[in-house]
């Protein structure tokens, strides 16, 4: 009880160092010009920004030509605080910005998985959490990649596991309910359900699948800016690595023939 006590007391001052802390930085670094870093920061579940080149994925379906051909869109706004509207100068674009961040930090995750430049985040103090029995299998099953994506965790006895660092992507959440939250979502997608084949793609996708922005969140416009600019530079922007669409192209013409301007010289 004594131990438990100290313990809880230390826990609360390094947490409010630590939030003293990240406040000071935030405060100091702001604003930035860098495309990534400062785009991201609004996200509260935004720790560490990953800068990585994207990598292409196989197998891949290529993005249809003519889309993105001048560069990242201009952001007009959010529908529904679910889709991201665009503009390419010629056409209207709607992304969905849940399916679209996914898919760009898919893409990054894979290249930090293939260089071996995994990021991990150190826990104020080990979380030890009673499991799913079910659940302990798919920790020993990957391992490797938990590991080679940031996370510290290891079976603790009478189905606990303890938890030290998780990857930054996830700073900020409760460590052992998101972590049962992506190997429950790992261990019941039907395999349908994937367009990545290897059991690492697919925990890729699923940490990247829970640290996007959801739908029905509201976004920034510097974080819009750069869900859709990060996405026009992905190796494959059209689908998420579940195989959900993450952009929609309204053409020109189409807007035009709507108001009746299809005649117009300038249409």
């Amino acid at each position: 009880m004594v131990f438990a006590s100290v313990a809880a007391a230390v826990r609360e001052a390094l947490g409010e160092v630590a939030r003293t802390a990240a406040t000071s930085a935030s405060r100091e670094s702001r604003p930035s010009a860098g495309p990534s870093v400062a785009a991201e920061r609004p996200l509260d579940v935004q720790a560490v920004s990953l800068l990585a080149a994207a990598t292409p994925q196989a197998p891949a379906r290529e993005a249809p030509a003519g889309l993105f051909p001048a560069g990242p869109p201009t952001v007009l706004g959010q529908h529904r605080n679910t889709y991201i509207v665009a503009s390419d100068g010629e056409d209207l674009l709607l992304v969905d910005q849940h399916t679209a961040h996914e898919r760009v930090r898919f893409e990054r995750l894979v290249a930090r998985l293939e260089a071996r430049e995994a990021e991990s985040q150190l826990l104020l103090a080990p979380v030890v959490a009673a499991f799913e029995p079910r659940l302990l299998p798919v920790i020993e099953a990957h391992a490797e990649t938990l590991r080679d994506l940031g996370y510290d965790v290891e079976p603790f006895g009478g189905g606990s596991v303890r938890l030290r660092a998780v990857p930054p992507l996830l700073a900020g959440r409760d460590a052992a309910a998101s972590l049962q939250a992506l190997l429950r979502d790992l261990l019941e997608r039907e395999a349908a359900q994937w367009l990545v084949a290897d059991a690492r793609g697919r925990v890729a996708a699923t940490l990247a699948c829970h640290s996007a922005v959801r739908a029905g969140q509201p976004l920034p416009a510097d974080t819009m800016s750069a869900i859709v600019r990060d996405l026009s530079e992905s190796a494959h922007p059209t689908l998420c690595p579940h195989g959900r669409p993450t952009i929609a192209q309204i053409p020109r013409g189409d807007v035009s023939r709507w108001f009746g301007r299809s005649g117009w010289g300038r249409a």
